[in-house]
């Protein structure tokens, strides 16, 4: 059977790491913790528990940051979760009957659900489905905010899932908005030589609209009740937070135009 190595990224998440940590537990018999210099018991924790933990500054670039986790495993192959996340029983019983044996991909897709308060969201998240597990010596991430994993080789889809829990508060999800979307707004603006007016009124209304109704009407969210609802409504909030925050930058490097 491979062995496997978890890689878990960290920031201030002294409570919730404790539960990511056991869920990786239960299929790694490595787990390697990249703590962006917490200020809080994060790093301590995790030691405590067996892990191998690194101090390494985020910057920002999370590609960067799960590549330099993957690099210190002993094991080929890599679990990658954050700390806000677990993996349910039924989809630990069915990585271990996956490398029972010899696994014939590269990479394994997931599909990652979004739990809020303690409900898995199975409607308004979507079919999201990403690449968590895989050979390090054939893949690397990319990217800053929204990194991705850059595989050479087979890519198999899997009946795994790894629920990521959005909501510890709805000021923790707020807080989280607020720092992706400034580092998005400042990447985009630095990107491009002009921000249209017209395109950030477009992407404030009708593309907000479509947003919306693509999460709580075409994907069903309103099958998750209230808290589908409130997820449909994070997903059309934040790109509008991100798109006010590229025209005020924008307006401050005189790149705005009509």
């Amino acid at each position: 059977m491979p062995l496997i190595t978890a890689v878990i990224i960290v920031k201030d998440e002294e409570e919730r790491v404790v539960k990511a940590i056991a869920s990786a537990r239960a299929v790694a018999d490595e787990i390697i913790v990249v703590d962006d210099h917490s200020t809080d018991r994060t790093a301590e924790v995790a030691r405590g528990l067996g892990c191998k933990v690194v101090i390494r500054a985020l910057n920002d670039a999370f590609g960067a940051q799960r590549n330099a986790g993957a690099a210190l495993a002993r094991n080929d192959w890599i679990l990658m979760i954050d700390a806000d996340e677990v993996i349910p029983d039924k989809s630990l019983e069915e990585i271990r009957r996956l490398f029972a044996n010899e696994v014939d991909s590269d990479a394994l897709s997931v599909r990652i659900v979004n739990v809020m308060f303690g409900q898995p969201l199975y409607y308004s998240t979507g079919n999201c489905r990403y690449t968590r597990l895989y050979r390090r010596s054939r893949c690397s991430f990319t990217g800053d905010v929204h990194e991705r994993l850059g595989i050479e080789g087979k890519v198999m889809s899997v009946n795994v899932e790894i629920w990521n829990d959005i909501a510890k508060s709805m000021d923790h999800i707020f807080v989280k908005t607020l720092r992706y979307t400034e580092i998005e707004a400042r990447r985009y603006c630095d990107s491009v030589p002009s921000v249209s007016e017209r395109m950030i009124r477009y992407e404030l209304t009708w593309r907000s609209l479509k947003r919306f109704w693509k999460h709580y009407v075409k994907h069903k969210g309103f099958k998750d009740g209230f808290s589908g609802f409130i997820l449909s409504i994070m997903n059309t909030i934040g790109p509008q937070i991100r798109m006010l925050k590229v025209w005020e930058q924008a307006k401050r490097q005189g790149k705005l135009v009509p």
